[in-house]
């Protein structure tokens, strides 16, 4: 029997094995950055160089049908199956830290999406808002700073005529098209009922009614469908940007909410500017 080919043939498999594993663990890294991961990486990669390395040795020194475990290369014999003995056990550890690291993730990810519509929630809005807040006021450059309430007109009508489900499914219509609506940096978020907030990045005073129509033109182009249902639906919306005198990120809040009373008050399906 050929034991050097058997040898190489078991690396071989050994090794492509290893590689396939080090190239998902990898890939997936890259999405969600768990630790537990890397360290399987490293384990899988320090285990495929361990397995090249010992098929280079037996071809190296040779072997022959004779061949036994207590002859050449005896101390190589006795360190395969001590990384073969270790393997499971921190493989077994990393996978155990990588499924916690999961679900803790996932936690996270419920506790700061809203669960009807997968917008971030209230939580996650006041977090992203106060960040943005403070980055503006920090710096005269980064500037611009903004927010629009939205509210989805007459909504009680629907939850009344077509009960809560329907209503629902509606909200979830309107966060869609906010959502499709936004560009890069802007964050549309629940805030509750039938509100939602966007967020927006160097938006300037000039630029706010063109950016609050976008919005509010994205919800009234697009009935929204339920099976032969068809209900034209429209959002008002109170717009403020960031001004000098602004010293908490409640204060942009409240006067959006103020300009979207304006908005409700003026006939809805419109926008208001804060002054």
């Amino acid at each position: 029997a050929d034991v050097g080919g058997r040898i190489l043939t078991v690396s071989v498999v050994w090794s492509v094995l290893l590689v396939a594993c080090i190239v998902v663990l990898v890939s997936q890294e890259r999405r969600d950055g768990a630790r537990s991961r890397r360290v399987m990486a490293g384990l899988f990669t320090a285990v495929a160089v361990f397995v090249l390395f010992r098929a280079g040795y037996f071809l190296a020194i040779g072997v022959n049908p004779a061949f036994s475990v207590f002859g050449a290369g005896a101390w190589m014999n006795i360190a395969t199956p001590m990384v073969a003995a270790t393997l499971p056990v921190i493989g077994t550890t990393a996978f155990l830290l990588m499924c916690s690291e999961r679900i803790r993730r996932q936690w996270e990810r419920a506790a700061s999406t809203d669960y009807l519509t997968g917008l971030p929630n209230r939580r996650t809005l006041v977090e992203m808002g106060q960040q943005r807040f403070e980055r503006a006021r920090a710096s005269a450059a980064t500037g611009g700073f903004a927010l629009a309430i939205v509210d989805i007109d007459h909504f009680k009508r629907i939850n009344d005529e077509h009960g809560h489900e329907m209503g629902d499914v509606a909200l979830k219509h309107v966060a869609g098209r906010l959502q499709s609506a936004c560009r890069e940096a802007e964050l549309p978020a629940r805030q509750g009922g039938e509100e939602f907030v966007v967020l927006f990045d160097n938006l300037q005073p000039n630029d706010a009614p063109a950016a609050g129509e976008r919005l509010r033109h994205s919800v009234a182009q697009a009935p929204f469908t339920a099976g032969d249902l068809v209900l034209p639906l429209t959002v008002s919306i109170g717009l403020a940007v960031l001004r000098a005198d602004d010293t908490q990120f409640d204060s942009v809040l409240r006067r959006a909410d103020e300009a979207l009373y304006v908005a409700k008050a003026a006939g809805r399906n419109r926008v208001e500017i804060a002054p």
